[in-house]
């Protein structure tokens, strides 16, 4: 979880993303308002320099739980998180330049806008399992490949049944008289 929080790293998936986000927004709300919110009167630069700290550790933290929940979707999250940047830089840029026109209140809510669609984006968009997988294949390496490609090939034919040997006894009923052990033998 330390490394979804603060490195950057990992996957997660729609659930946790919100609940997690959720989590960053009430507690970094309660910081703010509780915690900071009697500082303020006080003023001067201790109050300025515990804001931004603040600030930025909500906006780190944030910031990786997109990522990992970019990188659960299947997507580069340096690129993704960047060009989401960059595209609400240009518009807040403008927002704030065009103010006093007519395009300043279009402008300012297309930033709301932009930040709405990309949280529904990644609540919404369910994961993808094609990237590299913790899980390792259960019968080797290769092997459910080969099965899938043989099954694919139109006119190569499914692959022929093997037979069971008869020297082999089926262990089903001396299993079904003895006593349940749970996976483990000799006991």
């Amino acid at each position: 979880m330390v490394d979804v929080l603060f490195l950057f790293a990992g996957r997660i998936g729609r659930l946790a993303y919100f609940l997690i986000g959720l989590a960053i927004s009430l507690g970094g709300s309660c910081l703010l308002i509780f915690g900071l919110g009697p500082l303020v009167k006080s003023g001067g630069a201790p109050v300025i320099m515990a804001l931004a700290v603040t600030g930025l550790a909500i906006l780190w933290m944030s910031l990786s739980v997109q990522a990992a929940r970019i990188r659960d979707i299947g997507l580069n999250p340096l690129f993704a998180i960047l060009g989401f940047g960059l595209l609400y830089t240009v518009l807040h840029v403008g927002k704030v330049t065009m103010k006093e026109t007519e395009l300043g209140p279009l402008l300012a809510w297309s930033t709301v806008g932009l930040q709405t669609i990309v949280g529904f984006f990644l609540m919404l968009m369910p994961g993808s399992d094609s990237g590299r997988s913790d899980r390792s294949d259960p019968l080797g390496d290769g092997e459910l490949d080969h099965r899938a490609d043989l099954l694919r090939k139109p006119g190569s034919g499914s692959p022929k049944p093997q037979a069971r040997p008869a020297a082999i006894p089926s262990t089903r009923a001396s299993q079904a008289t003895s006593r349940r052990s749970f996976g483990r033998r000799s006991i």
